[in-house]
Protein backbone atom coordinates (compact mmCIF):
# COMPACT_ATOMS: atom_id res chain seq x y z
CA UNK A 1 0.00 0.00 0.00
CA UNK A 2 1.20 3.60 -0.97
CA UNK A 3 1.82 5.00 2.28
CA UNK A 4 0.79 8.54 1.25
CA UNK A 5 -2.64 7.12 0.10
CA UNK A 6 -5.09 6.76 3.09
CA UNK A 7 -6.26 3.07 3.19
CA UNK A 8 -9.69 1.98 2.09
CA UNK A 9 -11.92 -0.15 3.76
CA UNK A 10 -15.86 -0.46 3.33
CA UNK A 11 -17.13 2.24 5.66
CA UNK A 12 -17.64 4.41 3.37
CA UNK A 13 -20.39 2.56 1.88
CA UNK A 14 -22.17 2.57 5.13
CA UNK A 15 -22.27 7.09 5.19
CA UNK A 16 -25.54 6.95 3.38
CA UNK A 17 -24.86 10.77 1.90
CA UNK A 18 -22.82 11.28 -0.78
CA UNK A 19 -21.88 14.83 0.17
CA UNK A 20 -21.17 13.44 3.86
CA UNK A 21 -19.15 10.93 2.63
CA UNK A 22 -17.30 13.35 0.60
CA UNK A 23 -16.62 15.89 3.74
CA UNK A 24 -15.16 12.49 5.86
CA UNK A 25 -13.17 11.86 2.84
CA UNK A 26 -11.04 15.11 3.44
CA UNK A 27 -11.56 14.76 7.13
CA UNK A 28 -9.84 11.35 7.00
CA UNK A 29 -7.33 12.34 4.48
CA UNK A 30 -6.11 15.16 6.55
CA UNK A 31 -5.46 13.01 9.48
CA UNK A 32 -3.64 10.64 7.23
CA UNK A 33 -1.56 13.62 5.75
CA UNK A 34 -0.53 14.69 9.42
CA UNK A 35 2.90 13.10 10.34
CA UNK A 36 1.76 13.01 14.20
CA UNK A 37 -1.85 11.96 13.30
CA UNK A 38 -1.13 9.09 10.79
CA UNK A 39 -1.02 6.80 13.76
CA UNK A 40 -4.85 7.07 14.56
CA UNK A 41 -5.75 7.37 10.78
CA UNK A 42 -5.87 3.43 10.58
CA UNK A 43 -8.69 1.71 8.56
CA UNK A 44 -9.89 -0.23 11.89
CA UNK A 45 -10.35 3.24 13.42
CA UNK A 46 -12.38 4.98 10.33
CA UNK A 47 -15.99 4.50 12.07
CA UNK A 48 -15.11 5.67 15.84
CA UNK A 49 -13.34 8.92 13.77
CA UNK A 50 -16.35 9.63 11.67
CA UNK A 51 -18.25 9.05 15.22
CA UNK A 52 -16.21 11.84 16.81
CA UNK A 53 -16.20 13.93 13.23
CA UNK A 54 -20.06 14.20 13.97
CA UNK A 55 -19.55 15.18 17.10
CA UNK A 56 -17.53 18.07 16.83
CA UNK A 57 -19.52 18.84 13.74
CA UNK A 58 -22.63 19.13 15.70
CA UNK A 59 -21.16 21.16 18.25
CA UNK A 60 -20.37 24.13 15.91
CA UNK A 61 -22.28 27.15 14.73
CA UNK A 62 -24.13 26.23 11.63
CA UNK A 63 -23.05 29.19 9.74
CA UNK A 64 -19.30 28.80 10.53
CA UNK A 65 -19.98 25.15 8.58
CA UNK A 66 -21.20 26.79 5.63
CA UNK A 67 -19.19 29.02 5.27
CA UNK A 68 -16.17 27.07 5.74
CA UNK A 69 -15.54 23.64 6.65
CA UNK A 70 -12.65 23.45 8.37
CA UNK A 71 -10.79 19.60 9.20
CA UNK A 72 -12.39 19.34 12.74
CA UNK A 73 -10.63 16.15 13.23
CA UNK A 74 -7.11 17.04 12.53
CA UNK A 75 -7.55 20.36 14.01
CA UNK A 76 -8.88 18.48 17.21
CA UNK A 77 -6.64 15.82 17.74
CA UNK A 78 -3.57 18.11 17.10
CA UNK A 79 -4.66 20.18 19.65
CA UNK A 80 -3.44 17.05 21.92
CA UNK A 81 -0.23 17.03 20.45
CA UNK A 82 0.10 20.73 21.08
CA UNK A 83 -0.09 20.54 24.67
CA UNK A 84 2.53 18.33 24.84
CA UNK A 85 0.83 15.07 24.68
CA UNK A 86 2.06 11.82 22.96
CA UNK A 87 -0.72 8.76 21.56
CA UNK A 88 -0.86 5.10 23.45
CA UNK A 89 2.39 3.02 22.02
CA UNK A 90 0.36 -0.01 21.36
CA UNK A 91 -2.64 -0.77 18.42
CA UNK A 92 -5.23 -1.36 20.32
CA UNK A 93 -4.14 1.19 23.31
CA UNK A 94 -4.40 3.52 20.66
CA UNK A 95 -7.97 1.90 19.62
CA UNK A 96 -9.59 2.39 23.19
CA UNK A 97 -8.31 5.84 23.23
CA UNK A 98 -10.53 6.54 20.53
CA UNK A 99 -13.34 5.05 21.66
CA UNK A 100 -12.89 6.97 24.94
CA UNK A 101 -13.39 10.12 23.00
CA UNK A 102 -16.23 9.37 21.41
CA UNK A 103 -17.99 7.94 24.57
CA UNK A 104 -17.19 11.10 24.35
CA UNK A 105 -15.51 11.82 27.62
CA UNK A 106 -13.95 15.36 28.31
CA UNK A 107 -11.30 16.87 27.50
CA UNK A 108 -9.26 17.26 30.86
CA UNK A 109 -9.93 13.77 31.16
CA UNK A 110 -8.31 12.47 27.56
CA UNK A 111 -5.65 15.17 28.71
CA UNK A 112 -5.16 12.90 31.89
CA UNK A 113 -5.52 9.78 30.19
CA UNK A 114 -3.00 10.57 27.97
CA UNK A 115 -0.13 12.15 30.55
CA UNK A 116 -0.34 9.71 32.70
CA UNK A 117 0.34 6.79 30.15
CA UNK A 118 -2.75 5.32 31.35
CA UNK A 119 -3.73 2.84 28.28
CA UNK A 120 -0.07 2.09 28.25
CA UNK A 121 0.24 0.24 31.82
CA UNK A 122 -3.41 -1.87 31.35
CA UNK A 123 -3.27 -5.13 30.38
CA UNK A 124 -4.81 -6.16 27.15
CA UNK A 125 -7.75 -8.21 28.78
CA UNK A 126 -8.13 -4.41 31.01
CA UNK A 127 -7.70 -2.83 27.12
CA UNK A 128 -10.54 -5.06 26.22
CA UNK A 129 -12.62 -4.32 28.81
CA UNK A 130 -12.05 -0.75 28.99
CA UNK A 131 -12.90 -0.66 25.16
CA UNK A 132 -16.68 -1.92 26.47
CA UNK A 133 -17.63 -0.07 29.11
CA UNK A 134 -20.06 2.91 29.83
CA UNK A 135 -18.72 6.61 30.30
CA UNK A 136 -18.78 6.15 34.03
CA UNK A 137 -16.49 3.49 34.61
CA UNK A 138 -13.89 5.30 32.35
CA UNK A 139 -14.28 8.25 34.23
CA UNK A 140 -13.86 6.63 37.58
CA UNK A 141 -10.93 4.61 36.12
CA UNK A 142 -8.83 8.02 34.84
CA UNK A 143 -9.72 9.17 38.03
CA UNK A 144 -8.09 6.39 40.01
CA UNK A 145 -5.15 6.38 38.03
CA UNK A 146 -4.29 9.91 39.09
CA UNK A 147 -4.96 9.73 42.56
CA UNK A 148 -3.07 6.18 42.56
CA UNK A 149 -0.25 8.24 40.61
CA UNK A 150 0.12 10.59 43.09
CA UNK A 151 0.28 8.10 46.09
CA UNK A 152 1.69 4.48 46.10
CA UNK A 153 0.30 1.78 44.71
CA UNK A 154 2.10 -1.87 44.58
CA UNK A 155 1.27 -3.32 40.53
CA UNK A 156 -0.76 -5.93 42.66
CA UNK A 157 -3.00 -3.44 44.22
CA UNK A 158 -2.89 -0.67 41.21
CA UNK A 159 -4.34 -3.73 38.80
CA UNK A 160 -6.53 -5.12 41.33
CA UNK A 161 -8.03 -1.20 41.64
CA UNK A 162 -8.56 -1.00 38.11
CA UNK A 163 -10.23 -4.39 37.86
CA UNK A 164 -12.73 -3.31 40.19
CA UNK A 165 -13.74 -0.12 38.65
CA UNK A 166 -14.33 -2.01 35.51
CA UNK A 167 -16.88 -4.50 37.13
CA UNK A 168 -18.55 -2.36 39.37
CA UNK A 169 -22.45 -1.15 37.97
CA UNK A 170 -22.43 2.35 36.26
CA UNK A 171 -25.17 3.37 38.50
CA UNK A 172 -23.29 3.01 41.75
CA UNK A 173 -20.09 5.41 39.94
CA UNK A 174 -19.78 8.95 40.37
CA UNK A 175 -17.67 11.52 41.43
CA UNK A 176 -15.11 11.04 43.40
CA UNK A 177 -15.07 7.17 43.27
CA UNK A 178 -11.71 7.26 41.47
CA UNK A 179 -9.97 8.91 44.75
CA UNK A 180 -11.63 6.41 46.73
CA UNK A 181 -10.98 3.24 45.39
CA UNK A 182 -7.32 4.07 45.73
CA UNK A 183 -8.37 4.87 49.63
CA UNK A 184 -9.86 1.82 50.30
CA UNK A 185 -7.08 0.19 48.78
CA UNK A 186 -4.12 1.31 51.14
CA UNK A 187 -6.53 1.80 54.04
CA UNK A 188 -9.23 -0.45 54.13
CA UNK A 189 -8.43 -3.71 52.25
CA UNK A 190 -5.37 -4.50 54.78
CA UNK A 191 -7.63 -4.48 57.50
CA UNK A 192 -9.95 -7.07 55.44
CA UNK A 193 -6.74 -8.60 54.44
CA UNK A 194 -5.73 -9.35 58.42
CA UNK A 195 -9.10 -9.93 59.19
CA UNK A 196 -9.04 -13.35 57.36
CA UNK A 197 -5.34 -14.43 57.41
CA UNK A 198 -6.82 -18.10 56.51
CA UNK A 199 -8.12 -17.09 53.05
CA UNK A 200 -4.15 -15.80 51.72
CA UNK A 201 -4.35 -14.46 48.57
CA UNK A 202 -7.44 -15.70 47.78
CA UNK A 203 -9.00 -12.41 49.04
CA UNK A 204 -7.68 -10.55 45.84
CA UNK A 205 -9.71 -13.03 43.90
CA UNK A 206 -12.82 -12.35 45.49
CA UNK A 207 -13.93 -9.98 42.93
CA UNK A 208 -17.74 -9.73 43.76
CA UNK A 209 -16.91 -9.99 47.52
CA UNK A 210 -14.42 -6.68 47.25
CA UNK A 211 -16.96 -4.44 45.12
CA UNK A 212 -19.19 -5.50 47.74
CA UNK A 213 -17.00 -3.90 50.72
CA UNK A 214 -16.26 -1.31 49.02
CA UNK A 215 -19.53 -0.07 47.95
CA UNK A 216 -20.33 -1.20 51.89
CA UNK A 217 -17.53 1.58 53.38
CA UNK A 218 -18.56 3.97 50.69
CA UNK A 219 -22.14 4.09 51.98
CA UNK A 220 -19.98 3.97 55.62
CA UNK A 221 -17.64 7.45 54.89
CA UNK A 222 -20.95 9.64 52.43
CA UNK A 223 -23.07 8.75 55.69
CA UNK A 224 -25.59 7.50 53.14
CA UNK A 225 -26.86 3.97 55.20
CA UNK A 226 -30.47 3.78 54.78
CA UNK A 227 -32.66 4.40 57.35
CA UNK A 228 -29.92 5.89 59.47
CA UNK A 229 -29.65 9.29 60.07
CA UNK A 230 -26.67 11.81 59.51
CA UNK A 231 -26.03 12.90 62.73
CA UNK A 232 -25.63 9.02 63.89
CA UNK A 233 -22.78 7.64 66.03
CA UNK A 234 -22.69 4.63 64.07
CA UNK A 235 -20.39 7.12 61.27
CA UNK A 236 -18.05 8.13 64.04
CA UNK A 237 -16.75 4.48 64.35
CA UNK A 238 -13.52 4.04 63.39
CA UNK A 239 -13.79 1.95 60.82
CA UNK A 240 -11.08 -0.91 61.61
CA UNK A 241 -13.83 -1.62 64.74
CA UNK A 242 -16.50 -2.42 62.65
CA UNK A 243 -14.28 -5.10 60.81
CA UNK A 244 -12.32 -6.15 63.41
CA UNK A 245 -15.71 -6.74 66.07
CA UNK A 246 -18.35 -8.21 63.26
CA UNK A 247 -17.75 -12.25 63.06
CA UNK A 248 -15.80 -13.37 59.76
CA UNK A 249 -18.66 -15.41 58.59
CA UNK A 250 -20.96 -12.43 58.69
CA UNK A 251 -18.46 -9.93 57.59
CA UNK A 252 -17.38 -12.53 54.75
CA UNK A 253 -20.57 -13.24 53.77
CA UNK A 254 -22.76 -10.01 54.41
CA UNK A 255 -25.26 -11.75 57.12
CA UNK A 256 -25.93 -15.34 57.39
CA UNK A 257 -28.68 -17.40 55.91
CA UNK A 258 -31.93 -18.41 58.14
CA UNK A 259 -34.43 -20.26 56.47
CA UNK A 260 -35.18 -20.26 52.45
CA UNK A 261 -34.44 -17.58 50.90
CA UNK A 262 -33.89 -15.17 53.63
CA UNK A 263 -30.79 -13.40 55.16
CA UNK A 264 -29.92 -11.14 58.38
CA UNK A 265 -27.23 -9.74 59.68
CA UNK A 266 -26.21 -7.86 56.57
CA UNK A 267 -23.65 -5.34 56.40
CA UNK A 268 -25.98 -2.29 56.91
CA UNK A 269 -28.65 -3.83 58.83
CA UNK A 270 -29.67 -3.11 62.92
CA UNK A 271 -28.14 -6.27 63.97
CA UNK A 272 -24.79 -6.14 61.90
CA UNK A 273 -24.05 -2.12 63.56
CA UNK A 274 -25.20 -3.71 66.93
CA UNK A 275 -21.76 -6.50 66.45
CA UNK A 276 -20.27 -3.73 65.31
CA UNK A 277 -19.93 -1.31 68.55
CA UNK A 278 -19.14 -4.48 70.23
CA UNK A 279 -22.73 -6.10 71.18
CA UNK A 280 -23.62 -9.80 71.74
CA UNK A 281 -25.73 -12.36 70.09
CA UNK A 282 -27.49 -12.59 73.06
CA UNK A 283 -28.69 -9.19 73.38
CA UNK A 284 -29.23 -8.80 69.85
CA UNK A 285 -31.86 -6.54 68.32
CA UNK A 286 -33.27 -9.01 65.94
CA UNK A 287 -35.26 -10.80 69.17
CA UNK A 288 -33.91 -14.59 68.70
CA UNK A 289 -32.93 -16.55 70.80
CA UNK A 290 -28.85 -17.34 71.33
CA UNK A 291 -27.77 -19.65 73.92
CA UNK A 292 -24.18 -18.79 75.02
CA UNK A 293 -23.26 -22.04 72.89
CA UNK A 294 -24.78 -20.58 70.10
CA UNK A 295 -23.12 -17.33 69.75
CA UNK A 296 -19.97 -18.57 70.77
CA UNK A 297 -20.27 -20.78 67.69
CA UNK A 298 -21.61 -17.84 65.17
CA UNK A 299 -18.45 -16.02 66.50
CA UNK A 300 -15.73 -18.78 65.66
CA UNK A 301 -17.94 -19.87 62.43
CA UNK A 302 -15.41 -20.46 59.59
CA UNK A 303 -16.05 -17.66 56.67
CA UNK A 304 -15.96 -20.32 53.95
CA UNK A 305 -18.90 -22.24 55.37
CA UNK A 306 -19.08 -25.67 53.54
CA UNK A 307 -22.71 -25.59 52.92
CA UNK A 308 -24.39 -22.28 50.89
CA UNK A 309 -27.93 -23.71 51.87
CA UNK A 310 -27.39 -24.43 55.21
CA UNK A 311 -29.71 -22.32 58.00
CA UNK A 312 -26.65 -21.20 59.75
CA UNK A 313 -28.98 -20.23 63.05
CA UNK A 314 -29.96 -23.93 62.94
CA UNK A 315 -26.75 -25.13 62.56
CA UNK A 316 -25.40 -23.40 65.59
CA UNK A 317 -28.41 -24.09 67.75
CA UNK A 318 -27.64 -28.27 66.64
CA UNK A 319 -24.24 -27.49 66.96
CA UNK A 320 -24.73 -26.05 70.80
CA UNK A 321 -26.07 -29.26 71.42
CA UNK A 322 -23.00 -31.54 70.26
CA UNK A 323 -24.55 -32.83 67.10
CA UNK A 324 -20.88 -33.85 64.64
CA UNK A 325 -21.25 -35.08 61.03
CA UNK A 326 -23.84 -36.31 58.85
CA UNK A 327 -26.31 -35.35 61.56
CA UNK A 328 -26.27 -31.47 60.79
CA UNK A 329 -27.33 -32.09 57.10
CA UNK A 330 -30.32 -34.71 58.23
CA UNK A 331 -31.58 -32.19 60.76
CA UNK A 332 -31.32 -29.31 58.50
CA UNK A 333 -34.17 -31.59 56.14
CA UNK A 334 -36.28 -31.80 59.23
CA UNK A 335 -36.19 -28.51 61.60
CA UNK A 336 -38.27 -25.65 60.18
CA UNK A 337 -38.03 -22.76 62.44
CA UNK A 338 -40.42 -20.13 62.39
CA UNK A 339 -39.17 -16.30 61.44
CA UNK A 340 -41.34 -14.79 64.35
CA UNK A 341 -39.00 -14.70 67.82
CA UNK A 342 -41.50 -16.28 69.93
CA UNK A 343 -42.78 -19.13 67.91
CA UNK A 344 -39.34 -20.25 66.88
CA UNK A 345 -37.98 -19.89 70.84
CA UNK A 346 -40.91 -22.27 71.67
CA UNK A 347 -40.26 -25.01 68.71
CA UNK A 348 -36.22 -24.77 70.23
CA UNK A 349 -37.59 -25.85 73.65
CA UNK A 350 -39.48 -28.46 71.83
CA UNK A 351 -36.27 -29.94 70.48
CA UNK A 352 -33.61 -29.33 72.68
CA UNK A 353 -33.48 -32.47 74.64
CA UNK A 354 -34.54 -34.33 71.66
CA UNK A 355 -31.85 -33.34 69.86
CA UNK A 356 -29.51 -33.55 72.44
CA UNK A 357 -30.40 -37.16 73.13
CA UNK A 358 -29.69 -38.12 69.15
CA UNK A 359 -26.42 -36.21 69.72
CA UNK A 360 -25.63 -38.58 72.35
CA UNK A 361 -26.55 -42.17 70.54
CA UNK A 362 -23.91 -41.13 68.17
CA UNK A 363 -26.45 -41.61 64.83
CA UNK A 364 -23.54 -41.05 62.22
CA UNK A 365 -22.15 -44.59 63.00
CA UNK A 366 -25.24 -45.88 61.38
CA UNK A 367 -25.90 -46.09 57.27
CA UNK A 368 -27.22 -43.09 56.21
CA UNK A 369 -30.77 -44.81 55.27
CA UNK A 370 -31.13 -45.99 58.83
CA UNK A 371 -30.69 -42.31 60.20
CA UNK A 372 -32.77 -41.06 57.63
CA UNK A 373 -35.58 -43.57 58.86
CA UNK A 374 -35.12 -42.53 62.41
CA UNK A 375 -35.04 -38.90 62.33
CA UNK A 376 -38.25 -39.30 60.16
CA UNK A 377 -39.63 -41.35 62.84
CA UNK A 378 -38.92 -38.81 65.60
CA UNK A 379 -40.18 -35.73 63.22
CA UNK A 380 -43.39 -37.17 62.80
CA UNK A 381 -43.45 -38.28 66.58
CA UNK A 382 -42.37 -34.49 67.74
CA UNK A 383 -45.01 -33.54 65.67
CA UNK A 384 -48.21 -35.35 66.54
CA UNK A 385 -47.54 -36.41 70.06
CA UNK A 386 -47.21 -33.70 72.87
CA UNK A 387 -45.49 -35.77 75.35
CA UNK A 388 -42.89 -37.62 73.29
CA UNK A 389 -39.87 -37.92 74.72
CA UNK A 390 -36.67 -39.80 74.10
CA UNK A 391 -35.64 -40.24 78.18
CA UNK A 392 -34.68 -43.51 79.11
CA UNK A 393 -34.95 -44.56 75.08
CA UNK A 394 -31.82 -45.75 74.03
CA UNK A 395 -30.19 -46.90 70.51
CA UNK A 396 -32.00 -50.06 70.23
CA UNK A 397 -35.65 -48.84 70.70
CA UNK A 398 -35.31 -46.29 68.15
CA UNK A 399 -34.29 -48.51 65.67
CA UNK A 400 -36.76 -50.60 66.52
CA UNK A 401 -39.84 -48.22 66.97
CA UNK A 402 -38.29 -46.16 63.40
CA UNK A 403 -38.78 -49.62 61.54
CA UNK A 404 -41.98 -50.76 63.31
CA UNK A 405 -43.39 -47.24 61.98
CA UNK A 406 -41.98 -47.33 58.46
CA UNK A 407 -42.66 -51.30 58.44
CA UNK A 408 -46.55 -49.77 58.82
CA UNK A 409 -46.62 -47.43 56.61
CA UNK A 410 -45.03 -49.88 54.17
CA UNK A 411 -48.17 -51.88 54.83
CA UNK A 412 -50.60 -49.15 54.41
CA UNK A 413 -49.21 -48.47 51.55
CA UNK A 414 -49.69 -51.52 50.10
CA UNK A 415 -53.09 -51.80 50.96
CA UNK A 416 -53.49 -48.69 49.24
CA UNK A 417 -51.84 -49.62 45.94
CA UNK A 418 -54.43 -52.60 46.27
CA UNK A 419 -57.40 -51.08 46.75
CA UNK A 420 -56.32 -48.53 43.53
CA UNK A 421 -55.89 -51.74 41.81
CA UNK A 422 -59.23 -52.65 42.53
CA UNK A 423 -61.15 -49.96 41.53
CA UNK A 424 -59.16 -49.79 38.45
CA UNK A 425 -59.81 -53.04 37.75
CA UNK A 426 -63.56 -51.96 38.09
CA UNK A 427 -63.79 -49.17 36.37
CA UNK A 428 -61.76 -50.90 33.35
CA UNK A 429 -64.02 -53.72 33.26
CA UNK A 430 -67.24 -50.49 33.36
CA UNK A 431 -65.30 -49.14 30.52
CA UNK A 432 -65.15 -52.07 28.48
CA UNK A 433 -68.85 -52.86 28.95
CA UNK A 434 -69.60 -49.26 27.74
CA UNK A 435 -67.43 -49.74 24.41
CA UNK A 436 -68.68 -53.11 23.79
CA UNK A 437 -69.17 -53.95 20.16
CA UNK A 438 -71.18 -56.49 17.50
CA UNK A 439 -69.88 -58.26 15.14
CA UNK A 440 -70.53 -56.78 11.54
CA UNK A 441 -73.07 -57.95 8.88
CA UNK A 442 -71.75 -60.94 7.43
CA UNK A 443 -73.37 -60.39 4.05
CA UNK A 444 -73.29 -56.80 3.41
CA UNK A 445 -70.32 -55.25 2.59
CA UNK A 446 -69.43 -51.79 2.51
CA UNK A 447 -68.70 -49.82 -0.49
CA UNK A 448 -66.41 -46.18 -1.82
CA UNK A 449 -66.26 -43.75 -4.22
CA UNK A 450 -63.39 -42.43 -6.17
CA UNK A 451 -62.75 -39.23 -7.65
CA UNK A 452 -59.27 -39.95 -9.69
CA UNK A 453 -57.17 -41.49 -7.18
CA UNK A 454 -58.66 -39.97 -3.95
CA UNK A 455 -61.77 -40.99 -1.87
CA UNK A 456 -64.81 -38.80 -2.12
CA UNK A 457 -68.01 -40.45 -0.48
CA UNK A 458 -68.52 -44.37 1.47
CA UNK A 459 -71.02 -46.35 2.90
CA UNK A 460 -69.88 -47.91 6.32
CA UNK A 461 -71.24 -49.99 8.91
CA UNK A 462 -71.37 -48.80 12.47
CA UNK A 463 -70.79 -51.35 14.85
CA UNK A 464 -69.97 -50.10 18.38
CA UNK A 465 -72.16 -47.95 20.87
CA UNK A 466 -69.61 -45.44 20.06
CA UNK A 467 -69.98 -44.97 16.59
CA UNK A 468 -73.84 -44.98 17.51
CA UNK A 469 -73.58 -42.14 19.84
CA UNK A 470 -71.18 -40.22 17.56
CA UNK A 471 -73.34 -41.01 14.54
CA UNK A 472 -76.37 -39.55 16.59
CA UNK A 473 -74.90 -36.41 17.77
CA UNK A 474 -73.29 -35.70 14.20
CA UNK A 475 -77.12 -35.97 12.49
CA UNK A 476 -79.07 -34.85 15.49
CA UNK A 477 -81.57 -38.24 15.51
CA UNK A 478 -82.13 -41.02 17.85
CA UNK A 479 -79.74 -43.57 16.05
CA UNK A 480 -77.94 -43.72 19.49
CA UNK A 481 -80.47 -46.01 21.14
CA UNK A 482 -80.25 -49.16 18.42
CA UNK A 483 -77.84 -51.17 20.37
CA UNK A 484 -79.64 -53.47 21.71
CA UNK A 485 -81.73 -54.21 18.47
CA UNK A 486 -78.08 -54.28 16.85
CA UNK A 487 -76.90 -57.08 19.55
CA UNK A 488 -80.23 -58.51 19.80
CA UNK A 489 -81.78 -58.60 16.33
CA UNK A 490 -80.68 -59.02 12.79
CA UNK A 491 -80.23 -54.81 12.25
CA UNK A 492 -77.39 -53.29 11.11
CA UNK A 493 -76.91 -49.13 11.08
CA UNK A 494 -75.13 -48.12 7.98
CA UNK A 495 -73.88 -44.38 6.82
CA UNK A 496 -73.16 -42.57 4.02
CA UNK A 497 -70.31 -40.07 4.23
CA UNK A 498 -68.89 -37.52 1.97
CA UNK A 499 -64.58 -37.08 2.72
CA UNK A 500 -63.78 -33.30 2.75
CA UNK A 501 -61.72 -31.12 4.59
CA UNK A 502 -59.10 -34.02 5.69
CA UNK A 503 -62.29 -35.67 7.52
CA UNK A 504 -65.14 -37.75 6.93
CA UNK A 505 -68.65 -35.81 7.27
CA UNK A 506 -71.96 -37.57 7.62
CA UNK A 507 -74.46 -37.29 4.75
CA UNK A 508 -77.08 -40.52 5.65
CA UNK A 509 -77.89 -43.07 8.48
CA UNK A 510 -79.33 -46.08 7.03
CA UNK A 511 -80.97 -49.30 8.78
CA UNK A 512 -81.02 -52.57 7.16
CA UNK A 513 -83.37 -55.31 8.63
CA UNK A 514 -81.62 -58.37 7.45
CA UNK A 515 -80.98 -57.25 3.56
CA UNK A 516 -83.65 -55.15 3.48
CA UNK A 517 -83.16 -51.09 3.60
CA UNK A 518 -85.88 -49.74 5.99
CA UNK A 519 -84.97 -46.25 7.02
CA UNK A 520 -82.46 -43.79 5.32
CA UNK A 521 -82.07 -40.39 7.03
CA UNK A 522 -80.72 -37.16 6.48
CA UNK A 523 -79.65 -34.80 9.09
CA UNK A 524 -82.48 -33.73 11.67
CA UNK A 525 -84.16 -36.96 9.76
CA UNK A 526 -84.96 -34.98 6.80
CA UNK A 527 -85.35 -37.22 3.42
CA UNK A 528 -81.76 -37.71 1.32
CA UNK A 529 -81.18 -35.84 -1.41
CA UNK A 530 -81.18 -37.22 -4.91
CA UNK A 531 -77.83 -37.65 -5.41
CA UNK A 532 -77.50 -39.53 -2.00
CA UNK A 533 -80.80 -41.78 -2.38
CA UNK A 534 -78.92 -42.76 -6.04
CA UNK A 535 -75.25 -43.66 -3.99
CA UNK A 536 -77.70 -45.57 -1.68
CA UNK A 537 -79.03 -47.29 -4.39
CA UNK A 538 -75.73 -48.00 -6.80
CA UNK A 539 -75.25 -49.60 -3.61
CA UNK A 540 -77.84 -51.79 -2.87
CA UNK A 541 -77.57 -52.84 -6.41
CA UNK A 542 -74.33 -54.21 -5.74
CA UNK A 543 -74.74 -55.95 -2.47
CA UNK A 544 -78.30 -57.22 -3.76
CA UNK A 545 -80.33 -54.89 -1.05
CA UNK A 546 -84.22 -54.93 -1.01
CA UNK A 547 -85.23 -51.61 -1.18
CA UNK A 548 -88.46 -50.88 0.99
CA UNK A 549 -87.20 -47.58 2.03
CA UNK A 550 -89.88 -45.67 4.82
CA UNK A 551 -92.12 -49.54 4.63
CA UNK A 552 -95.18 -48.82 6.86
CA UNK A 553 -95.14 -52.36 8.20
CA UNK A 554 -91.79 -51.54 10.29
CA UNK A 555 -92.39 -50.01 13.25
Amino acid sequence: MNPQTPPENSFDSRVALAAERALFRKEWKALWDHPGLRLLAQAENRATLYQIYQQRVADQNPFSLALYPPCWLSNYFAAFLARGLSWPKGALARRVFLRLAAIPLVATDLDLLLSLGLLDHLSGDQLQRLDKVLPANARSLVEYAAAATEGRLSAQYWDLGADLILSMPASELGPGIGRKMYLFLTDILPLFVNRFPEQGNQVYAQERRLIMWFLTWISFVDRKINDLPLEDSYYQLPYAQIIQYVPPYILWNNGMNFGLQMRVYTYHSLEFRHLAVGGSFRNSPDGRYYSRRMARTLVKLSPVFPRDDFNVYLYAFCESLGVEGMLHDQLQAYLRLSQDPAAAKKRMDRWNPIIQKLAQLRLQGLPLEHVVQILGYVYHCVRDQEDFSLQGRGLAWLQGASRAYYHNIERRARLRAERMRQEQAAWDAIRKREETSWAPHPEVSPYEWYEGSQRSFRIIELCTRADLAQEGARMGHCVASYEDKCKTMPLSIWSLQQFKKDRWYSLVTIELFGKEIRQAQGRFNVAPSPAEEEKIRLWAAQEDLVWHLYSEDYY
